[in-house]
């Protein structure tokens, strides 16, 4: 009896959904299935179209239907009529026709928004203009359309070399991909953007959007610039260091070529300057409104009683009455949410605080903060919109002005102050100080309501003040230190200073004081009357960061690998990763002090970014597959870390790589190969992580969260989702490379460790402070700290030193004895410590930032401008600054001559590195360099050390050249000439150390006297002589001296924690591990 065969009853063809992908692809284009099949579900809904508006689209359904795919992804047939097939191909027709009418919609859209911009009325006045002038300034106010809409007429007006600067990077970016959208070239390389170590730019791109600092660069290539037919500089208003700098270039360049054209755009601009500055070249200007909504300017002036002491905290009265008035005057119903200038965080945490409670009863305000140092969940929670009937109140600083857009403000309430960071240069400070807004800032804040509708802003000052405020921002140029601007423009042949074309000189003792800071670092030198780059200098202006995080950087090639430099230069270039609340959370504060080092700040942070990398290789991106521990969020949001530094660190460390490899200072080292499975392997990860961001980004741009009135509620919720950034990190970072990072961001070692802080003092001396005589006695917080041009400053309260200073108090122990015939009241111990920092910061009080402790005579010998002695050498004056006596005779002449010896090694290395960058150090010679270096930081010199006051400089020198005859041979130096020192006294020995130059107090006379009258044996010719004075006797050591080789190491390869062992048995002189030595003893034996 034969059995019938049952078939299954056909699957809908949304099932085949996985199988058809690759066939919608190749033969309907479609590249998004998803959207295609919730389109199909609800068009076979529907059942029926309107088929006469469908687009001309053909398919021949025969051959398509021949290459549908056979078996599904169970390995089973797949059965698809010939009948639902047709109507699958219907469907594709359907929506293809719906694609290209949204897109025909979206142009239509496009298009109709550039017509309305008010600079699509001055188009052809622009083109007309610039056809008959060279310099061309376009005062457009915010919202005009000028950074797209003006490339792109100048492009269709006939010019195509094009270039237009931006003062950010993510600013370039977003500009060419908007006008490469706009020109519907989004496919073509017509519109580019270039900015350090990215660029979509192309031989044949006719705009290229590019940061001002790169277009600094190519100043230096003059093939390159002379390639471009207009530069249009973007945001001159904002009166940058690069972009003032970069005027002046352009208007230097305006008289070597005739051929091309500047264009200056700006949203307000101080136009006297510019119009007097470009006199001569004929300025062009054309002025378009702005698009924007009536404001209503209400002054609400303080009245404050002028016996009344000012306040510690901010007055949070008129700030609440306002708010109350809105609340009363206008419904919940009738949209707009609150902003606050404020000038800094503890003004803008105390009024968030009242406005919070204020808001208790009717719950119907939802309380925001604006400030740099939040994280950036933090502040992107300001774009999401409140429930009905609340409304948000976002009290920002001076960030909200320009940088942030932020929809649906209304009110605007301005308290016309700011913070402003400017640098003093008496005492080399930041200092950060509240002061008035410019009336350019007030006009910007106000601004700030009328961008989505009309809106109101309240001004807590009177008209009268607001005439009185500086029409203007004051230029950048005025208020940070120029070094790093003129190491630039002497890279560039611009020596003569003076008679630079500055839009705004600065003054001659900011200019001076950085020349002087240029040749103190070894960058600069005098040549016949003519400022000239060394070839430290010449270095350094190649690379474009802060002077000593370039020195930090050039110094770590000279020992043949970076090691931790690259991490730490990279965490002392952004903020901080300290959140506010780092030394208030007791938990958090428990969780890092295992991370903390007792070395100093800079260690510190190494150390959280080593273990926020191992975090990192130990966990995955999806949530639920956590395995092996906690997320990195989670992990730096418990030790209040702000894990987004982390990221920017990272991005940092690998662009300064990249700097040293484009210096030729770096060798690239060729990456491992990965083997055949781990490439698989990691093919598909990349696969996952790249499908995961793309439904991130979707997400993010598609989704506004709506805040809850607790918005403290959801960290837990927030933690559980997947972060963006971490998959971006993971795109970029697979295992192999985070294990990179890791080795190179280690200092495991005590011999890595005091090489890192021997690099960093390198490159950020003479910023170093010493502690104040009456420490001791005063609690924690009024402890001082001086440096040669600012007493009295204080240690950060967030600063490791500050929570911990035992570390730096010397204790009854550490204290010795004075030898006979020497009295002080300055305590001597081999333990005196100095203090590295960063910078000087001064808010309420002046504070040091981000300090390091190191060995106060090693690091003084080693690293010190000018060093002065006594003829005894138990006296040293070092930079004019601090005096040390050294009272035990013999301590003080071996730590010099040791000291003298490593400046000169230290200074031939650098110099041999920069002369030919690509030759291969010597491995042997640059390990002893480094053991001589630790072993030397690790000395032990009994001496104290005194601060030296403007009064002190008059007494202490002799001020009478000679002691020493200028034909004796140089025991200091042998190739250096004895020059007598007709300013100080005594003789100049080495280019940095005058000898005999300091007065000599009784207790060195004797020493003197001692000396002299003691006859002296050679240890090397074991002659006796009689009457020798200090200098004879160092004389004839050092040239009785016999040559010693290093000796010859057999081994090739020297390891982290090798050191030099010499074995009795073969008498043989090695560098080995300790397991290369204990093998070594056993085959001996």
């Amino acid at each position: 009896m034969s059995r019938k065969r049952r078939h299954s009853p056909p699957r809908p063809l949304s099932s085949y959904a996985t199988e058809l992908a690759p066939f919608l692809d190749h033969h309907a284009n479609i590249r998004n299935p998803h959207d295609f099949w919730k389109f199909h579900e609800k068009y076979t809904t529907l059942g029926k179209t309107d088929r006469s508006k469908i687009l001309n689209l053909q398919f021949t359904s025969n051959d398509l239907y021949d290459k549908l795919p056979v078996l599904d992804r169970k390995g089973a047939r797949i059965r698809i009529s010939r009948d639902d097939f047709h109507h699958f191909l219907t469907s594709v027709r359907v929506y293809q026709d719906f694609q290209q009418k949204s897109k025909f919609a979206k142009l239509r859209k496009l298009r109709r928004g550039q017509s309305e911009l008010p600079i699509a009325g001055y188009r052809q006045e622009i083109l007309d203009k610039l056809g008959g002038c060279r310099v061309m300034l376009i005062a457009g106010d915010t919202g005009c359309g000028k950074s797209t809409q003006v490339p792109q007429f100048v492009y269709q007006g006939g010019y195509k070399k094009i270039v237009c600067t931006q003062p950010r990077r993510i600013a370039c970016v977003s500009l060419a991909k908007r006008v490469a959208h706009e020109t519907l070239t989004d496919f073509k390389s017509t519109v580019g953007y270039q900015i350090r170590f990215e660029k979509s730019k192309r031989a044949d791109t006719s705009i290229v959007f590019m940061t001002e600092g790169l277009l600094l660069r190519q100043a230096q290539e003059e093939d390159t610039l002379n390639s471009y037919d207009v530069i249009i500089l973007d945001e001159v208003h904002e009166r940058h260091l690069h972009g003032d700098f970069l005027v002046g270039i352009m208007k230097c360049l305006l008289y070597k070529r005739q051929d091309f054209k500047l264009i200056l755009m700006s949203a307000t601009i101080n136009l006297d300057l510019f119009t007097n500055y470009f006199k001569r070249e004929k300025l062009e200007v054309v002025r378009v409104p702005g698009r924007l909504f009536p404001i209503e300017i209400v002054y609400r002036p303080i009245i404050r009683d002028p016996y009344e002491r000012k306040r510690e905290k901010l007055d949070c009265t008129p700030y609440l009455q306002i708010i109350q008035m809105i609340d009363e005057k206008y419904q919940p119903s009738q949209k707009g949410d609150l902003l606050i200038f404020l000038n800094g965080y503890s003004e803008i945490s105390t009024l968030a605080d009242a406005v919070s409670e204020y808001s208790q009863v009717k719950k119907n305000w939802i309380v925001l903060q604006l400030h740099s140092s939040l994280s950036l969940e933090e502040q992107d929670k300001v774009f999401d919109y409140p429930p009905e009937g609340v409304r948000k109140c976002i009290i920002s600083t001076n960030i909200a002005e320009t940088s942030v857009t932020i929809d649906g403000i209304r009110f605007v309430i301005d308290s016309g102050k700011v913070n402003r960071m400017t640098y003093h240069t008496s005492g080399g400070v930041n200092k950060l100080t509240e002061t008035t807004i410019s009336q350019d800032s007030a006009k910007q804040r106000s601004g700030r309501a009328g961008r989505t509708g009309p809106g109101i802003c309240y001004r807590l000052y009177s008209e009268e003040d607001f005439k009185n405020f500086e029409i203007f921002t004051p230029a950048e140029i005025h208020l940070v230190p120029l070094d790093t601007l003129l190491l630039h423009m002497i890279s560039l042949g611009l020596t003569d200073l003076n008679h630079f074309p500055f839009l705004e000189k600065p003054s001659e003792k900011s200019i001076e004081e950085g020349v002087e800071k240029l040749k103190f670092t070894g960058a600069l030198e005098l040549k016949i009357n003519c400022l000239a780059l060394t070839p430290l200098g010449d270095a350094l202006s190649q690379l474009p960061v802060d002077l000593s995080i370039g020195k930090m950087l050039v110094l770590s090639t000279v020992f043949g690998n970076v090691n931790a430099v690259l991490a730490v230069a990279a965490l002392l270039s952004i903020q901080s990763p300290l959140t506010q609340n780092a030394y208030r959370n007791t938990e958090a504060q428990d969780l890092r002090r295992v991370l903390d080092s007792n070395h100093g700040d800079p260690i510190s942070m190494l150390n959280y970014y080593k273990e926020w990398l191992s975090v990192k290789q130990s966990s995955v991106p999806v949530k639920s597959r956590y395995e092996k521990g906690e997320s990195s969020k989670v992990w730096a949001r418990k030790r209040c870390l702000e894990e987004q530094r982390f990221y920017e660190a990272t991005k940092l460390l690998e662009q300064f790589r990249d700097i040293l490899n484009e210096a030729n200072l770096l060798s690239k080292v060729a990456a491992h190969g990965l083997s055949s499975e781990q490439r698989a392997m990691r093919h598909g990860e990349l696969k996952q992580l790249k499908s995961l961001r793309y439904k991130l980004k979707n997400e993010k741009k598609s989704e506004r969260k709506q805040l809850k009135y607790e918005i403290f509620s959801g960290d837990k919720e927030e933690d559980e989702t997947t972060d963006l950034r971490d998959v971006e990190f993971r795109i970029t970072n697979d295992f192999t490379r985070l294990q990179k990072l890791l080795n190179e961001a280690s200092a495991d070692s005590y011999k890595d460790l005091v090489l890192l802080k021997l690099i960093l003092t390198s490159g950020l001396y003479p910023q170093i402070a010493v502690e104040d005589e009456f420490n001791s006695s005063k609690t924690v917080s009024e402890r001082l700290y001086h440096t040669k041009n600012k007493n009295y400053v204080f240690l950060r309260p967030l600063s490791y030193f500050a929570t911990n200073p035992e570390v730096l108090e010397l204790h009854n122990d550490d204290i010795e004895v004075p030898p006979p015939g020497y009295f002080s009241k300055r305590p001597i111990s081999k333990k005196h410590q100095l203090l590295i920092y960063q910078t000087i910061l001064e808010t309420k009080k002046v504070y040091l930032v981000n300090t390091m402790r190191m060995p106060a005579i090693q690091t003084l010998m080693l690293f010190s401008k000018t060093i002065a002695s006594n003829k005894t050498l138990t006296k040293f004056v070092f930079d004019d600054f601090l005096l040390l006596d050294v009272p035990f005779y013999g301590q003080g002449k071996t730590l010099l001559m040791r000291a003298l010896k490593l400046r000169h090694k230290w200074k031939h290395e650098l110099e041999s590195k920069l002369k030919d960058p690509s030759r291969d150090f010597n491995k042997k010679e640059i390990f002893y360099f480094i053991d001589d270096l630790v072993n030397f930081v690790n000395t032990d010199v009994n001496y104290n050390i005194k601060r030296l006051l403007p009064a002190d400089l008059k007494e202490i020198y002799t001020g009478e050249p000679g002691g020493v005859g200028v034909n004796e041979k140089n025991p200091f130096e042998e190739s250096f000439k004895i020059m007598q020192n007709n300013e100080l006294g005594g003789v100049q020995m080495t280019e940095n150390f005058t000898y005999g130059c300091l007065l000599q107090e009784e207790w060195a006379c004797s020493i003197e006297e001692r000396v002299e009258t003691t006859p002296f044996e050679c240890q090397y010719c074991k002659e006796t002589k009689l009457g020798l004075s200090v200098f004879k006797i160092i004389q004839h050591e050092e040239f009785c001296r016999p040559e010693i080789d290093k000796p010859e190491v057999e081994t090739v390869v020297v390891k982290a924690n090798s050191k030099v062992f010499r074995c009795d048995k073969c008498g043989k002189d090695l560098v080995l591990t300790p397991v290369e030595i204990l093998k070594h003893k056993k085959a001996c034996n």
